[in-house]
């Protein structure tokens, strides 16, 4: 992969979930709205996880850039509550990560297992 390319898809994706969660309306099952955006959350945190292989620590910055990437591409009020979601998620990613001493396989299930529950607080 050339350089930058996870990080790249890391920010790419979160703009584009948030984006999604305005734009695909939610759909009724059982007794209340689901978004069915929520399906593919997870992958930003696996695309999270490799970015940070590729830039350590710096995957705050890029947490920051794609959370101001997003306000700006979606409604205000949608992006704020889904951008707060992501960095509270993202930030529980982030330190299961970095501070599980175990292979990178079981690091990304584990920090992705941690974090997605949190995304729809």
């Amino acid at each position: 992969m050339p350089k930058g390319f996870w990080t790249s898809a890391y920010i790419g994706a979160v703009v584009a979930i948030n984006w999604l969660f305005v734009v695909v309306p939610m759909i009724p099952v059982l007794e209340t709205m689901f978004p069915p955006v929520m399906l593919v959350v997870g992958f930003v945190f696996v695309f999270r996880d490799f970015a940070q292989r590729e830039i350590g620590h710096w995957v705050v910055i890029a947490m920051l850039v794609a959370s101001g990437i997003s306000y700006f591409m979606s409604a205000p009020v949608v992006a704020l509550a889904s951008v707060t979601a992501f960095l509270i998620s993202e930030a529980i990613d982030w330190a299961v990560y970095t501070f599980t001493r175990k292979p990178l396989s079981q690091r990304i299930l584990l920090s992705s297992a941690v974090a997605v529950p949190k995304c729809r607080i």
